[in-house]
């Protein structure tokens, strides 16, 4: 009986670790990718990462989309006209099918 009330708070004490762990604290590791996002060669790209949201603005057009990340994956979520990846960079950049992107 005792043991199985240890097994059970133990149990809890996991759970409650895990979910810590999955939740993280604000200023993770996603923060890192704030900032705004220039083509390289100056192309008419800009991504802007801020409050865990992607605004992607092309030309004149510019859109608010949620985002992603999975490893060095980062994946700019559009229901409408498809989802736009990027690998991340150990230096920071973006290269993806919009091309190479830097941070300024």
């Amino acid at each position: 009986m005792r043991f199985a009330m240890v097994r059970g708070l133990g149990r809890a004490g996991m759970i409650g670790l895990v979910s810590l762990a999955l939740v993280g604290c604000p200023g993770g590791s996603d923060s890192k990718l704030d900032g705004v996002y220039h083509a390289a060669g100056g192309g008419p790209v800009t991504i802007t990462i801020k409050d865990k949201k992607a605004t992607v603005q092309i030309a004149n057009e510019t859109k608010t989309l949620d985002y992603k990340v999975e490893g060095k994956k980062l994946t700019i979520l559009n229901p409408k006209e498809g989802n736009v990846e990027f690998t991340i960079n150990d230096d920071g950049t973006l290269t993806g099918e919009l091309g190479m992107m830097s941070k300024k």
